[in-house]
């Protein structure tokens, strides 16, 4: 079909806006650190963002793909790797939770770090996999369907307004405090 995108160039897309807010993240984390101020605000919209979107809908998503290809033996430790990584993002999310409500400026610099870091890790080694393996042995139709399967028309609702909720997170960074 003229102008259809494969369905992991949404998940790629998907990708790009969780690492431009975790960018902000971490100028954010940096700036509390130099001035001292944990904005409350900024971090609730941020933490709300990865929860929902990140650890919730775009993982499930994932999910769903990496259910297909499951039993195939050359990849399967790496999707016990991405699975495990998963789980470890959502406890640094924890994480940040509570050392924001705690507003504990330094705390939430190493845990904004850590958890960009973990997740740049992950999303290469996502995108390879992509690449090598699902774009070669699954069709587009079968990823496509397994990717809606995952969510429900909520869910995706609910999706659409936390890509909003992003932009603003990226947006609420002043350029001159950004990495």
């Amino acid at each position: 079909m003229v102008g259809s995108t494969h369905p992991l160039d949404a998940l790629r897309d998907e990708h790009d806006r969780i690492f431009r807010v975790l960018t902000a993240m971490r100028a954010e984390a940096q700036s509390a650190v130099v001035h001292g101020r944990v904005d409350a605000d900024f971090w609730s919209d941020a933490l709300r963002f990865l929860a929902g979107y990140a650890a919730h809908w775009h993982d499930a998503r994932e999910e769903a793909v990496f259910d297909l290809v499951a039993e195939n033996d050359e990849i399967a430790s790496t999707l016990r790797l991405l699975r495990a990584e998963h789980i470890q993002a959502r406890g640094l999310v924890h994480e940040l939770r509570v050392v924001v409500g705690a507003r504990d400026a330094r705390s939430i610099e190493l845990a904004a770090h850590a958890l960009a870091a973990l997740l740049h890790r992950h999303i290469l080694i996502e995108e390879e996999l992509f690449q090598r393996v699902l774009r070669r042995q699954i069709p587009e139709a079968r990823l496509g369907a397994a990717m809606r399967r995952a969510v429900s028309d909520e869910a995706e609702c609910r999706a659409r307004a936390l890509e909003e909720l992003a932009e603003h997170v990226i947006a609420s960074v002043s350029p001159s405090r950004a990495c």
